[in-house]
């Protein structure tokens, strides 16, 4: 508890939250103050990673303070002489999504995994560009090793994770990373676009995945079919988290802001990451909070650890297996744009020879950027 005392902003603003949550709420962080942060920089954008938890929590245009990892998720049943208080910006859960199993819980297990709350080690840290970093998980007998590699001028930096299982038996692979967006980012005219596909909605699904699914970006929010939700805006006051498959091999997201004109994406290869969801959490009628990942899994905690192990949908499975003393490695690329106030949708994120290539439908028509790695 002395280690939250040093920031008595947000330990006031988190147990206000705490006051009154479900099963997973959110707060805001406006300004981050810790000095476990790594910043990395170009001419374009800042990017700040903390060791604590290895979570992603500022990234900014020079000429625009508006943060997109400023949100903060507290877990619903967490304790308070715990290091899983809350876990801030963007971060990788490993082991599990979500809540431990009560034998976990009792050997000790945190919410979303120990890389989610332990402290990194800094390995490396190159030109202010690229930041080598690791982290042990001995409950699990995993070893995580992250390298995070910034553009030397676009808002775009790549992530490269390497999982190594150090038991002597095979493990499941549950890799997760997970973004809770806040205000002022995350806002009434805030829309979702992706390339996902075919989903369900995992309040529906625990005795079929496939007698609710729809097609992005409708979902069905009861077993009647009767009232849709658009799950591309902030229309909905109903708590869901959707899971959803590609396609394609390649699978991308955008989060746009046009009131702040900005843009975040990510774009990765689906055979590391076939899954995403999307999570819409509700306080009452007056608030919404869009949290959104992808991943490795495509059931959270609620569902049995047997069902998750077994359970395939539209031919993509559920779990990953990594073998004895074997590793599995995995990439993805973040960027933040600015975009024109007159912001539609998002039509396609790609890959090219120099980099990532986006297409955006504004009022005026379509406007393409093109990004260098």
């Amino acid at each position: 508890m002395d280690e939250f005392l040093k920031y008595p902003a947000i330990l006031f603003l988190l147990l206000m939250v705490a006051c009154n949550q479900g099963p997973s709420e959110k707060a805001s962080v406006d300004t981050v103050s810790d000095d476990t942060l790594v910043v990395l920089h170009n001419d374009t954008v800042k990017l700040s990673v903390s060791l604590q938890g290895g979570a992603f929590v500022e990234f900014q245009h020079k000429n625009n303070p508006v943060n997109p990892f400023n949100g903060v998720t507290v877990p619903g049943d967490y304790s308070k002489d715990k290091k899983d208080f809350f876990i801030r910006g963007q971060f990788i859960c490993l082991g599990r999504w979500g809540k431990p199993t009560n034998g976990e819980s009792k050997l000790g297990m945190p919410f979303n995994g120990e890389p989610a709350n332990n402290l990194w080690k800094l390995e490396r840290l190159k030109k202010k560009r690229i930041l080598e970093m690791s982290c042990e998980a001995p409950l699990d007998g995993q070893f995580i090793y992250r390298t995070v590699e910034l553009s030397e001028s676009s808002p775009l930096f790549k992530v490269t994770e390497t999982v190594t299982n150090e038991l002597s038996v095979w493990h499941v692979n549950t890799m997760v990373q997970s973004l809770t967006l806040a205000p002022p980012f995350q806002s009434e005219k805030f829309v979702l676009n992706t390339n996902a596909t075919y989903g369900f909605n995992q309040a529906l699904a625990f005795h079929s995945l496939f007698k609710y699914e729809y097609t992005w970006p409708e979902a069905y929010s009861d077993t009647l079919q009767l009232a849709t939700i658009d799950l591309s805006h902030n229309t909905s006051v109903i708590r869901y988290t959707s899971s959803h498959i590609f396609s394609d091999t390649v699978g991308w997201i955008t989060a746009a802001s046009p009131e702040n004109k900005l843009m975040l994406g990510y774009i990765w290869k689906t055979k590391d990451y076939p899954w995403l969801w999307v999570k819409n959490d509700v306080d009452g009628r007056d608030m919404w909070v869009k949290s959104f990942g992808f991943s490795t899994t495509g059931m959270g905690a609620d569902f049995k650890p047997e069902e998750t192990l077994s359970a395939i949908f539209r031919g993509v499975t559920n779990a990953e297996v990594v073998d004895a003393k074997d590793k599995v490695t995995k990439s993805y690329y973040c960027f933040l744009i600015k975009i024109p106030a007159n912001y539609e949708k998002t039509l396609k994120v790609m890959f090219n020879k120099q980099g990532l290539s986006i297409s955006i439908l504004t009022s005026w028509g379509v406007r393409r950027y093109k990004l260098e790695i």
